[in-house]
């Protein structure tokens, strides 16, 4: 995921998420799928780079336990 953000005067915020299934959880089907539909769930990640959201935050209310 990346997102900017801009206004007339350049770049107020910006960032990127790499998000991956590392070899042995990806034996996991179930687990997979999860990923993929809580990834397709997701509505902008610009929205919450402007908001200034810190990313563990971000990541906890999207993946829960799994951080």
């Amino acid at each position: 995921m990346l997102g900017e953000s801009l206004d007339t005067h350049g770049v107020t915020a910006a960032g990127g998420m790499l998000i991956q299934v590392m070899p042995k959880a990806a034996r996991d089907e179930a687990l997979v799928e999860a990923l993929e539909s809580r990834i397709t769930a997701l509505s902008g990640f610009t929205p919450l780079l402007q908001e200034g959201k810190p990313s563990l935050t971000f990541l906890s209310n999207c993946w829960g336990t799994w951080i």
